[in-house]
């Protein structure tokens, strides 16, 4: 395992500072700290690089979100980055995420020593980020809506809808290629094609899973737990309950405005850690602080911030946390896809070999998840 891990952070005024080390014998200069830096800049690239200088080999690690903070370990002669870089990254995403909420406590020699880590994002996470941006999420729409449409027609709706010229159809598109909702590709010399490959879903779920789990063991506090979790997704009258399936165009209606809320708990490790751990089950503050790598003073405002927005609650009989609302971000195969592609073709909107193309991205897309 590496020897040592340390932060820096590029200061507009300052420049290089080394916010914490361990241990704090270890000696850094100028001349590294710039180098770190100049490498990622150089590649253009986030994640882990390896950085050979002053008898000194030093992986280190940033990401899009903290481009000018970077987490590095420094490692033996021996030591292989290959073998440890997933572990090595789960500490570093663990410490970046501790530095948004709590820059000058964080305790390194806890993470080091512990090895305390963050998962990668899984594909709740990723598809999460396209509800970042707004334009994002209505290019998604128009997407669910034809299945499939040339770059340049999708580019010239954009500009419309966002009233925008400066609106970048690339940038908009990112999100929805990164987490492999949409596939591009040229067909032909020409046409570029912009495919659907996966139907998205954000919503609240009721917490059945959690629910069942806590009439196990928890009988005590079920009455208490079924009245919350019925109020909000089917109240008594006249009041009415939650239903994500409501059409509407209105990008400010309530509906809209509580999908994009949902993603940014998604997306976000500090409540996205403890929504995973209350789907199985009821817990208390301390459970949690068990079981996730956050103190439990961040894990406790993290609850309180959950719990005015109705996702979890705490059930007093027990001193529990438990899930009202489960959000989530589900992925389904496009299946009005096929109609829509049928109705293309027949109006000539489309040619043979862009509806071949598509039936494949969609086959290659379903026939490994299966």
């Amino acid at each position: 395992m590496p020897d040592a891990i340390f932060t820096v952070h590029l200061d507009d005024m300052q420049g290089f500072i080394v916010k914490q080390r361990h241990p704090k014998t270890l000696a850094l200069t100028e001349r590294m700290l710039n180098l770190i830096f100049y490498e990622h800049q150089q590649k253009k690239q986030h994640g882990m690089r390896l950085i050979e200088l002053e008898n000194m080999r030093i992986a280190s690690y940033n990401d899009k979100a903290h481009p000018t903070w970077f987490v590095c370990f420094t490692l033996s002669e021996e030591e292989d980055l290959e073998e440890i870089k997933h572990e090595l990254e789960g500490m570093s995403r663990l410490v970046l995420t501790l530095i948004d909420e709590t820059e000058n406590d964080v305790d390194l020699e806890d993470i080091f020593t512990d090895r305390l880590t963050l998962p990668m994002p899984n594909e709740e996470q990723i598809c999460a980020t396209i509800f970042e941006t707004p334009s994002t999420a209505i290019l998604l729409e128009k997407l669910e809506t034809d299945a499939l449409d040339q770059s340049a027609r999708l580019m010239i709706w954009l500009k419309n809808q966002i009233q925008s010229e400066k609106v970048s159809l690339r940038e908009t598109i990112r999100p929805l290629m990164t987490s492999g909702v949409v596939h591009v590709e040229m067909i032909g010399k020409t046409t570029e094609m912009v495919f659907l490959v996966k139907d998205v879903f954000c919503y609240r779920a009721p917490p059945v899973k959690a629910i069942a789990a806590a009439g196990e063991r928890y009988p005590l506090i079920m009455n208490e737990y079924l009245t919350q979790v019925k109020g909000f997704f089917s109240p008594a009258p006249p009041e009415k309950g939650y239903n994500p399936t409501i059409e509407t165009d209105n990008p400010n209606s309530p509906i809209m405005e509580d999908r994009n809320k949902i993603a940014r708990f998604i997306l976000k490790y500090k409540y996205y850690e403890i929504i995973k751990y209350l789907r199985e089950c009821p817990a208390s503050l301390e459970e949690i602080a068990e079981a996730i790598p956050f103190p439990e003073q961040m894990i406790k405002k993290a609850l309180s911030e959950m719990a005015a927005e109705r996702i979890v609650t705490f059930l007093e009989g027990e001193n529990l946390w438990a899930l009202v609302t489960d959000p989530r971000i589900d992925v389904f195969l496009p299946e009005f896809a096929l109609t829509k592609l049928i109705k293309k073709y027949s109006e000539n909107a489309i040619n043979k070999e862009i509806a071949l193309r598509y039936l494949d991205c969609l086959l290659d897309q379903w026939r490994e998840a299966q």
